[in-house]
């Protein structure tokens, strides 16, 4: 189709996918013989621990109820907002009282199924009764109440769901969507059309790095990105804007809206702790210039917006909600068009959320309960269709790629965000413990996830699929209780790592020497204390980074015992490079996940691993593959006696490359060959491919190092692609990759 002019309203991922995916939606909205007009959107919330994340959405979703409260031995009806860390009371429409519940001054605790006092510790004490009409309702208050008085992290993904009414805002609903959805059911389709209103999924990502190995898999389109930084951390609170600004520059594609200039998603930088910052007005051209100058190095193209707030004042915060509304109306997705058995589908997952022990079904599960309880018959295609859309709002889990997800749904996200990814990644020490070195005693899950045997293997098995973590294939075999002891759960990105070893050591005896120093120019006892708890603690870092590197030393000794540094006699070696704009540090984590079951000799580092051809035991066949973080590049080298066979393997490495790379919209790579003059010098191939087109007095081909002139036949020849592919089996190639897009390096020694 050459334009979709008359298809607005159809949603974005279903047009980017072709002719076919839109006449297929097109049908599911004739088989649904009715559709409704839905205004939704994620908003999501990013940035390192202690910046304020939690605090700011508990600001710009506040909650409103009516409650009962005894005042003076009566029983009046009183109007109570939480809006952060205020609790205002309200009589008659007017500001009765406010209350201020400042961190750790009060306490908290739940007499009843309908009530919550509240009473402060310190002088001028106070007590606060609030009665609720359920116990919900009061489950919902007493959730937000803890988490403002006790300032507790959040851990994980915290997910939740809100509706804001009118572009006035002055009645902010904080109902969630399943309650919403059976008030309206029986509204008609044009009154809900009319109904000013968008809903909201927030989802508040947990900021302290151990949870930063799950981020990627929530992150997507239809979004609006909330990146929060501290101002009052200066240098420190840029460079963590950095790095959120580039992990999202890898996730997001930079087709950010329509052909009418509509945005897919929309990124809003929030500076935080702006009443920490003084003099305020002088500085806020220079700070917007240095977040500007950031967000630019990184490559973004979706224009930003930039707000700066105080989540202790609420200054700037009524004026935050108002961009947030309008940049959500603003996005491409709003107003499509959603067929009702795609509703269906979703109110289904809600029922099946209170059903199940846990919500990690099949989707052939969600199909019956569909048909037996709404009485409605959908095939397998359209309800995959339905959930990735349903997917996309954050109101479930599903991943139609890989082919191992496309069968598994998982009705909550919450679930898998807090309890199986949450509790495996927690940033306690107990657990950090456990998981020393990116290695899990299989036994010791049961005191990660507290639940029967049976329901950990279900969700190693989920975690495998969603390619975090695998169970070593070695360790697998034999029966009985010795051998489950025996297991080992690998989470390649916490993996030891030659590179991240020789940085922190060289970080740790620096800021050692510093604080040595600092120790003996001061005087006070106090500060060095300070100063000797802080060298204590590097002290122990050191102690971990030796067992690393004792780690490291025996991966180190099995791979050279494996792989020499020179080719063997009767070997052949191919190789291949593949040079990246930025190379995410879990897509390396998930490509080696891919390929657990071919590690040789459970060879394997954080960046890198050694496999065998599938299926060949003997290690006739190998692969080493390395990735260079910084260079961003990743090296593929083949062994072995049989050429074809080498050649299947490297076929098997690309696509699983390639597989990969498609979770990364903003990810681009080439294919390249080391230059003949300069090894570090990398020659693009299709470069080459289009310089041999040109007449030899035409050619530009140069080492890009020292500029000296590459001759691409020659090039080609020394790498084996032309000598291996004469007329008699040069159909056997191409089927596995393009004509000259292959970087060979082709040698076969015989013995003398």
């Amino acid at each position: 189709m050459d334009n979709y002019e008359g298809l607005e309203i159809i949603p974005i991922e279903i047009k980017s996918k072709g002719a076919q995916e839109i006449a297929r939606y097109i049908l599911d909205l004739g088989l649904a013989k009715s559709s409704q007009s839905i205004y939704r959107t994620k908003l999501m919330v990013i940035g390192y621990e202690n910046v304020g994340k939690t605090t700011l959405l508990d600001c710009l979703f506040p909650l409103f109820d009516e409650i009962k409260s005894p005042y003076f031995g009566f029983n009046y009806l009183y109007y109570f907002s939480l809006e952060g860390k205020y609790l205002n009371q309200y009589y008659e429409g007017e500001l009765f009282k406010k209350y201020v519940l400042e961190n750790k001054k009060w306490k908290i605790e739940k007499p009843s199924l309908s009530s919550i006092i509240l009473e402060k510790v310190k002088e001028p004490k106070e007590k606060i009764v609030l009665n609720f009409e359920n116990e919900e309702t009061r489950d919902q208050w007493f959730k937000r109440l803890k988490r403002v008085i006790l300032n507790s992290a959040t851990l994980g993904i915290e997910v939740n769901t809100h509706i804001w009414n009118s572009s006035t805002l002055n009645h902010l609903q904080t109902k969630d969507l399943e309650t919403e959805q059976n008030e309206n059911e029986n509204e008609s389709e044009e009154k809900r059309d009319q109904d000013d209103h968008v809903e909201f999924s927030t989802w508040d990502f947990a900021g302290q790095n151990d949870y930063y190995n799950t981020h990627h898999y929530f992150l997507s389109s239809r979004s609006i990105f909330l990146v929060l930084y501290r101002m009052d951390q200066g240098i420190k609170g840029l460079e963590s804007l950095d790095f959120w600004l580039k992990s999202l520059s890898s996730h997001l594609n930079q087709n950010y809206c329509d052909k009418n200039g509509k945005p897919f998603y929309s990124i809003i930088i929030i500076g935080t702790f702006l009443d920490s910052i003084s003099d305020q007005i002088s500085d806020e051209n220079l700070r917007k210039a240095n977040v500007m100058e950031i967000y630019n190095k990184n490559g973004l193209k979706s224009p930003p917006s930039y707000f700066e707030v105080s989540c202790s004042t609420l200054e700037n915060i009524e004026e935050l909600k108002e961009i947030l509304f309008n940049i959500s109306l603003s996005h491409s997705y709003m107003g499509e068009k959603i067929p009702i058995g795609y509703l269906t589908i979703e109110k289904s997952i809600y029922e099946l959320r209170k059903l199940k022990d846990h919500p990690i079904i099949e989707i052939e599960d969600l199909i019956s309960h569909v048909r037996s309880q709404f009485q409605s018959s959908f095939g397998i295609e359209f309800v995959k269709r339905a959930l990735n859309l349903l997917h996309e709002w954050g109101i479930c889990l599903y991943f139609d790629e890989p082919i191992e997800l496309s069968n598994i749904l998982v009705l909550d996200p919450q679930y898998l965000t807090k309890t199986i990814l949450g509790e495996l990644f927690k940033a306690d020490e107990a657990t950090k413990q456990m998981r020393a070195n990116g290695i899990l005693q299989y036994s010791k899950l049961n005191t990660i996830w507290n639940g029967p045997a049976v329901l950990i293997n279900t969700y190693l098995t989920l975690l495998e699929k969603f390619e975090v973590c695998f169970l070593l294939e070695d360790q697998q075999h034999g029966n009985g209780k010795e051998n489950e002891n025996g297991k080992k759960l690998i989470i390649p990105n916490l993996l030891p790592d030659p590179e991240m070893i020789k940085e922190t050591k060289i970080n740790n005896l620096e800021l050692m020497k510093e604080l040595e120093e600092f120790e003996n120019s001061v005087s006070n006892q106090t500060e060095k204390e300070k100063i000797i708890n802080k060298i204590k603690l590097i002290q122990k870092g050191n102690q971990r980074i030796a067992s690393i590197e004792y780690d490291m030393k025996i991966i180190e000794d099995k791979l050279e015992k494996k792989w020499s540094t020179t080719i063997p006699l009767e070997t052949i070696e191919i190789e291949r490079i593949f040079s990246f704009n930025q190379v995410p540090s879990e897509m390396v984590s998930r490509l080696l996940v891919r390929f657990h079951h071919k590690i040789v000799d459970n060879i394997i580092w954080r960046r890198g691993a050694l496999l065998r051809h599938f299926g060949n035991k003997n290690d006739n066949i190998l692969c080493l593959l390395e990735v260079k973080m910084k260079e961003n590049l990743f090296e593929i080298r083949i062994r072995g006696k049989e050429r074809n066979k080498c050649l299947e393997m490297m076929k098997y490495i690309y696509e699983e490359v390639k597989t990969v790379s498609k979770n990364y919209g903003g990810v681009r790579w080439k294919e390249c060959v080391r230059s003949p003059h300069f090894s570090k010098g990398l020659i693009d191939l299709d470069d080459i491919h289009q310089d041999c087109k040109l007449e030899l007095k035409n050619r530009k081909l140069i080492c890009p190092i020292t500029h000296f002139p590459i001759y691409g036949e020659e090039l080609l020849f020394k790498t084996g692609f032309l000598d291996s592919l004469d007329q008699d089996n040069i159909g056997t190639f191409p089927s596995l990759f393009p004509l000259f897009s292959i970087n060979l390096r082709y040698k076969k020694y015989h013995r003398k």
